[in-house]
């Protein structure tokens, strides 16, 4: 499916079928068509593909070099990266991949919850690297003091209906 438009009240999809190479070969086929045809979950990967598009966060190119370069900085090698089943990971590397999916649409904020729990010290650095690198804002839950001061110049605490902010002095500059 290449793109989404509507006929009246219908909505349409332009098909480009397998062997025929020329765009004029392309069809319009309805959602109902496409649907009792079981192509659901293609019409919903095309529905999320113009959304992307739409919202701007379809300008990062999906190949296997991108992919490979981008999750290499969070610690996971081309042979996970392409040839190993998730569930064959380590608990560890299962969050790895967890932050590089949550870093690859450069976000402008990210809300972590004790994104430290579970993780090993080799991932904890890894984690504190990425979020030390991320050039937009943090909240973040984390009852572990110094890994919160490695990472944030500033604390928020809400106490009685009331926040109360302290500034970190431990030389981390950031701004959101």
């Amino acid at each position: 499916l290449l793109s989404r438009s509507k006929q009246g009240s219908t909505l349409v999809y332009e098909v480009k079928w397998a062997g025929l190479d020329d765009p004029k070969q392309n069809t319009l086929v309805s959602i109902s068509k496409l649907k009792q045809m079981g192509l659901d979950k293609v019409v919903i990967a095309c529905d999320e593909r113009i959304a992307a598009k739409a919202a701007g966060l379809d300008q990062r190119p999906l190949t296997r070099r991108e992919i490979l370069r981008h999750c290499e900085a969070f610690g996971i090698d081309e042979e996970m990266c392409c040839n190993r089943q998730i569930r064959g990971f380590s608990s560890g590397q299962k969050v790895r991949l967890s932050l590089a999916a949550m870093f690859w649409t450069k976000p402008h904020l990210i809300a972590i919850d004790e994104p430290t729990n579970y993780l090993d010290v080799e991932t904890v650095d890894a984690l504190a690297k990425a979020l030390t690198n991320f050039r937009g804002g943090i909240v973040m839950i984390e009852p572990k003091t110094d890994f919160v001061e490695r990472i944030c110049n500033e604390r928020w605490f809400i106490e009685d209906g009331k926040v109360r902010v302290e500034k970190l002095e431990n030389g981390v500059k950031r701004q959101a």
